[in-house]
């Protein structure tokens, strides 16, 4: 089991309060930070470390949350938004081999995969996502061996925490949802 530190534990916080927004804007609460970490080594290797650790203070180079329904396109999922605006702001391509993902829940299968190809240093999220995940629920590609990059994922920080919240969402009717898709009030889910 990993021991997180208390900065880790703040960038969870501030994920979790991204994922907040998310729900109250319609969205599912995936929040992200990332943090550029550039006195630690960079994930250069094809190799998973599992003793990656945390040297010295991180910065916050963007955050934020999903963006799919506001979008009306399935693939603005929290990382990949934050992805396109730290490189908006002029940063190159390489910072991410600096940077640490802080995740309210597990990278989904594409996400896992973007964030390999962007070479990121190691993944950090709240619960897992047992239909999509990918890095370790469903398909590890974080760390699949055919991949020229590998990086470090660590489950459970905050994890209870992130599990209220999905739930608090979900409880929720989704009004993006079409309508064959929305829960019918009084009716059993099973038929």
């Amino acid at each position: 089991m990993v021991e997180f530190t208390a900065e880790e534990i703040n960038f969870m916080k501030i994920a979790l309060a991204e994922g907040q927004i998310a729900i109250e804007e319609g969205e599912v609460p995936v929040g992200v930070v990332f943090v550029h970490r550039p006195d630690s080594p960079k994930n250069t290797a094809c190799s998973i470390d599992s003793s990656v650790s945390v040297s010295g203070p991180g910065k916050i180079l963007g955050k934020g949350h999903n963006r799919t329904n506001a979008t009306k396109n399935g693939t603005r999922h929290a990382e990949l938004v934050i992805v396109d605006e730290i490189l908006a702001r002029g940063n190159p391509p390489s910072v991410f081999q600096e940077c640490d993902v802080y995740v309210t829940c597990e990278p989904c299968i594409m996400c896992a995969g973007a964030l390999s190809l962007l070479k990121i240093r190691r993944v950090v999220f709240g619960c897992k996502n047992d239909r999509f995940g990918g890095c370790g629920s469903i398909l590890s590609v974080h760390g699949a061996p055919h991949l020229r990059h590998r990086y470090v994922a660590d489950a459970g920080l905050m994890e209870n925490e992130a599990i209220t919240l999905f739930k608090s969402f979900y409880a929720r009717e989704n009004r993006q949802a079409p309508d064959t898709k929305r829960r019918k009030k009084g009716l059993s889910a099973v038929t």
